[in-house]
């Protein structure tokens, strides 16, 4: 189906979905480019629909999306891409309500404010077996299209948890840990049979309900004249020391 129009329903639905505000009301959110796309297609997301600017070869498409696909005039597709050298794809993915796995391992995000940062931390969490990325404290929004892009596929393949679910970790048995350049070296907590990490913000660490619960805190060991290392990167050092 063909879009000239920028009064187009769907369009004008579409370009909300580049606000949080949107996309946390329609419970939908925009996917760009063909990796992503690919990514997408092979998970258990659902695949609203498909977007493709007007010279896009569609048989990319078709080949694996039997569902509904929208071609946009060069100007209408460019409204609703955020990269510079856009591919000319995008899609309309459905948001996933998720309850914690039966895994042994989360990551809790404590106002991570970074869009990189958060799809690092995705991306990593998947790479190291944590099933659950938990984003509390007005963290960045994970559905963020930096964030997805970042995470590089990841998003669409562990559980993304949006509430409060601190109480329900508590009876469950898990261990908190926050991560803080005072605490214990991380190789000193392996071994606890269900973990809970807890990465604080890029401004602030991690606050202070946080460190209200916490039952230990780690710190990375680091040499020379480093002060700090970034959240993503810090989260994911901690990651790879606790699956090992």
């Amino acid at each position: 189906m063909l879009i000239e129009s920028s009064q187009n329903s769907n369009f004008k639905l579409w370009k909300s979905l580049r606000k949080k505000k949107y996309r946390k009301e329609n419970n939908l959110f925009i996917v760009e480019g063909k990796k992503l796309f690919r990514e997408a297609t092979f998970s258990d997301i659902l695949i609203n629909s498909v977007i493709l600017k007007e010279d896009f070869n569609p048989d990319f498409v078709e080949e694996v999306f039997k569902g509904k696909i929208y071609i946009l005039k060069e100007q209408l597709f460019n409204e609703l891409s955020e990269m510079e050298h856009s591919e000319g794809i995008l899609c309309i993915c459905e948001k996933k309500t998720f309850s914690i796995s039966t895994g042994s391992k989360v990551i809790i995000l404590d106002g991570i404010k970074d869009p990189g940062n958060a799809g690092t931390i995705i991306r990593s969490a998947e790479a190291f077996g944590f099933k659950d990325c938990i984003f509390m404290n007005d963290c960045v929004d994970p559905y963020n299209s930096k964030v997805i892009r970042g995470s590089m596929g990841s998003i669409f393949r562990i559980n993304i948890i949006e509430e409060e679910i601190i109480g329900k970790l508590k009876k469950e048995g898990y261990s908190f840990l926050i991560l803080d350049m005072r605490g214990k070296a991380v190789s000193e907590f392996k071994g606890l049979k269900k973990t809970a990490v807890i990465i604080g913000s890029e401004a602030h660490g991690v606050s202070a309900d946080m460190r209200n619960i916490a039952d230990g805190v780690i710190s990375i060991p680091m040499e020379g004249k480093v002060e700090s290392l970034n959240a993503g990167i810090a989260a994911s050092i901690t990651m790879y020391e606790l699956n090992k």
